[in-house]
């Protein structure tokens, strides 16, 4: 009964990351949250664990969904 809360908590967060993306999409590029997600910052990161990004989180998504 735990796998299946946790794939349905898991299909839960991969739609709302879709359904967040198309509003960001739709947004003008001035707009925040479309300016934090199309920029590329420069430099280095801390040492330590993966780079988490939403952008490939969400590529993962569409790929998948697509299938």
């Amino acid at each position: 009964m735990d796998c299946l809360n946790s794939q349905m908590l898991e299909d839960v967060m991969k739609i709302r990351r879709l359904r967040w993306a198309g509003c960001v999409i739709r947004m003008s590029d001035s707009a925040l949250p479309a300016a934090i997600i199309n920029c590329n910052p420069e430099g280095t990161r801390i040492l330590g664990g993966p780079k988490a990004r939403w952008l490939i989180a969400l590529d993962n998504d569409v790929r998948k969904h697509i299938r």
